[in-house]
């Protein structure tokens, strides 16, 4: 029943925010032991797993949440009223590459289309090649970094940006310096459920793993 009533919650949740999902949330009650627990109406953990979640065009392959110091009152719950509250829930939101490019935002360079970009990741380096034209001559400019959270948001730092396509020139050394310092790339994360922040992200070949976490939540009630 408390498994039912939280699926239940984290789908209205999800609604409430324009969050679309392949079904209903899973959830599993963990600890020990689970009686004890029940009697006392606090829980130690709550995993919820929600996967293909869709927002704002984004999509993300999965979204888990772990729950933790969970109260909730069990003739409350039995009842489908009262108050289920969290002490902590921290998430994992998880995003392909492909996903990852259709979120991108690039802004400091002029007539960038966003679909002639090419994304790629190489020993946990993201790598940026955008085409554009300086002059009347089409050009590329690859720009690498590492992608970091900052201010709540996931944005590359850039580490390194040249270009492809022109003769190495003190003014094209010039042009790629001006683009280095113009260039702010953010991959355009939703909001979260429940007003989980952006803490941490992380990379590998399959896409990017964006940590999120928030306290004291009111999860249903």
């Amino acid at each position: 029943v408390a498994e039912g009533r939280i699926a239940s919650q984290v789908k209205t949740e999800l609604v409430s925010r324009s969050i679309t999902t392949a079904g209903q949330p899973t959830v599993t009650i963990a600890g020990f032991p689970f009686l004890t627990q029940v009697m006392t109406g606090e829980y130690d953990k709550i995993s919820v797993g929600i996967v293909a979640a869709e927002a704002g065009g984004v999509r993300f392959d999965a979204i888990d949440l772990d729950i933790r110091r969970v109260k909730a009152d069990l003739q409350q719950i039995m009842n489908g009223s009262g108050t289920v509250t969290a002490g902590e829930i921290t998430g994992e939101a998880v995003m392909g590459w492909d996903a990852a490019r259709q979120a991108l935002e690039v802004s400091g360079l002029p007539q960038v289309d966003l679909s002639a970009v090419e994304l790629s990741v190489v020993e946990g380096a993201v790598r940026l090649r955008v085409p554009l034209t300086v002059s009347g001559q089409s050009v590329a400019f690859t720009a690498t970094g590492v992608l970091q959270a900052q201010q709540g948001a996931v944005k590359l730092k850039i580490t390194n940006v040249t270009a492809e396509g022109v003769p190495a020139s003190a003014a094209v050394q010039r042009k790629v310096d001006q683009y280095r310092k113009a260039l702010v790339v953010e991959v355009d994360v939703p909001p979260m459920p429940y007003g989980l922040a952006i803490k941490s992200v992380q990379t590998d070949q399959s896409g990017i793993s964006v940590i999120t976490q928030a306290s004291d939540v009111v999860l249903a009630g």
